[in-house]
């Protein structure tokens, strides 16, 4: 797999912008670190078409990517010639289709829906070209990925990737409205500590806010790995989707490979609950910003916390984590104003873990 994204035809001109790109990933994955969103899933898509799965993307900007990340279908400058570099990993490798689809959201993501239902065999993912996009294809969210599995036992399971978070872009472009999958969400409030497969069996919907990487990758390997499907909700930054400096919000390529799997919470490694004064839980993108602050304050008593799965909710991970912080106070932070984001979905989770004894202060980006 990266052999195929390091290599170009004999002659094949990109554009100068793209070059630097490749020669960025190109370094990125020779060094096994530094690796961005886009290299995660390039190797994602990669091995999985390797092991026999067709990956299937669609979106309005999808060759490209909205914020550029991506670039699966490269251009020749002099004679227009295309390169699909996923399509050329081996002979033996299954097809990678990835289209850039009409502006109908209900259309698209309705495709995809069907197409996921084809084959198990299949990773079909929709990506918006700003999150807010989505509420076009609502009508699919409502009555086939949220309630299909119930009322005709059919896996309506594409991937839903969209982009996420208070960039000063204004109302518009800002919010994927993830309060709204939230509500489209089973799961009860007092659920029990599940295993991860029980809990994942009994889900109707996950709803996903990777902030690394390896993060994604793993959870775009393990939606197509498991003996069953559903459908995936992920909303990812648009911000940190290459290095940013002061944070870490790259990955290496251990931390894809071996035993490593998707965390559905994050704990603080560089702050011991001994030392801790307050913690932190938080999810997407919003830790980046939480652990820059910190590290330029020099704080050495706040714990970050980053509970990366929201539905189906990680139970029996934060009972043992708040096991670990039985006197501090805890904090929920997030981007979106009180009434919208995870707050209220996750407070009364909380709740209902700690039976009422410990509840969750409230902080916003104001």
């Amino acid at each position: 797999v990266i052999k195929a994204l390091d290599t170009l035809p004999d002659g094949f001109a990109p554009h100068p912008t793209i070059g630097k790109i490749i020669k960025r990933r190109s370094e990125t994955l020779a060094a096994g670190a530094g690796l961005e969103w886009g290299t995660a899933e390039a190797l994602a898509f990669g091995t999985l078409l390797q092991e026999g799965y067709h990956v299937h993307v669609s979106g309005q900007d999808a060759e490209r990517a909205t914020f550029s990340q991506r670039h699966s279908v490269l251009h020749d400058q002099n004679n227009g010639t295309l390169h699909v570099p996923l399509s050329h990993i081996s002979a033996h490798q299954s097809p990678y289709t990835i289209i850039n689809s009409p502006l109908s959201e209900y259309g698209a993501v309705g495709f995809e829906t069907g197409y996921a239902l084809h084959d198990p065999k299949i990773l079909a993912m929709w990506e918006a070209q700003f999150g807010d996009f989505a509420n076009g294809a609502q009508i699919m969210f409502d009555q086939f990925l949220s309630a299909g599995e119930t009322k005709w036992n059919a896996m309506y399971t594409p991937i839903i990737s969209l982009p996420h978070g208070y960039d000063g872009q204004g109302p518009e472009h800002s919010s994927a409205r993830l309060e709204r999958f939230l509500q489209l969400c089973s799961e009860p409030v007092d659920v029990p500590a599940y295993s991860e497969a029980e809990r994942h069996h009994k889900a109707n919907m996950e709803v996903t806010t990777p902030s690394t990487p390896a993060q994604y990758f793993h959870l775009l390997r393990r939606h197509v790995l498991r003996n069953f499907r559903k459908p995936l909700i992920n909303l990812f930054s648009k911000g940190y989707l290459r290095e940013v400096s002061g944070c870490n919000n790259t990955s290496t390529i251990a931390e894809l490979c071996g035993e490593t799997k998707f965390q559905a919470v994050i704990g603080d490694t560089e702050v011991q609950p001994s030392a801790a004064r307050k913690v932190v839980f938080c999810g997407g993108q919003v830790y980046h910003k939480l652990y820059a602050a910190r590290t330029k304050a020099g704080a050495k008593d706040v714990a970050l916390v980053r509970i990366e799965q929201l539905s189906p909710f990680p139970v029996a991970e934060l009972q043992a984590l708040l096991a670990q912080y039985e006197g501090q106070e805890l904090v929920w932070c997030q981007e979106e104003p009180q009434n919208m984001g995870a707050y209220w979905f996750v407070d009364e989770r909380f709740d209902a873990l700690t039976k009422g004894k410990r509840g969750l202060r409230y902080v916003d980006r104001k």
